[in-house]
């Protein structure tokens, strides 16, 4: 079981998860039409994305880049410079181990680690507890014309200058 399972989320979050999931996969194309075959259940889903995980691929030098350059916009987007260090161990707490060896990613510090997954620990109990709920699912959200417009302004301003997005409306 994966950080998800041992934090104790239920089976209503396992449901959402995997009916958010599905929303989003039936808006996706793949190269050859419809994405198909999305896992029944939770469950499956989450199989599939350990076992996924753990195959043995061959060494990517290129995946690797891409993982630092995706760590970089993160840490540009949401850090100053000063704390891109806390950016990266953000970034790593939530990536597998078996990811992480497969690009040869150097380890976060583990005392960092544990602090992350505490703060994320106590903002999830925060918004289950506090937040009221939203009156519009997140999937219909992504399908509206206002998320459109901004999505079709933000990849042609991305594709220009891809470090600097614009803030959501």
């Amino acid at each position: 079981m994966g950080r998800a399972e041992q934090a104790g989320a239920g089976h209503q979050q396992h449901d959402v998860v995997d009916h958010f999931w599905r929303d989003i996969t039936a808006q996706m194309e793949g190269l050859h039409g419809p994405l198909h075959s999305f896992p029944e259940t939770y469950r499956e889903m989450w199989d599939f994305a350990e076992e996924f995980e753990q195959r043995d691929w061959p060494d990517a030098p290129k995946g690797r880049q891409l993982c630092e350059l995706m760590i970089k916009q993160f840490n540009e987007r949401f850090f100053p410079r000063p704390l891109h260090g806390v950016g990266r161990t953000v970034v790593m707490a939530f990536v597998p181990p078996a990811v992480a060896r497969r690009h040869k990613l150097p380890p976060a510090n583990r005392f960092g680690v544990w602090l992350v997954h505490r703060a994320f620990r106590a903002l999830f109990f925060a918004l289950d507890h506090f937040k009221p709920d939203n009156k519009v699912p997140t999937s219909e959200v992504l399908r509206g014309e206002k998320h459109q417009q901004w999505r079709k302004e933000n990849i042609s301003r991305e594709r220009a200058d891809p470090l600097t997005p614009e803030a959501r409306p």
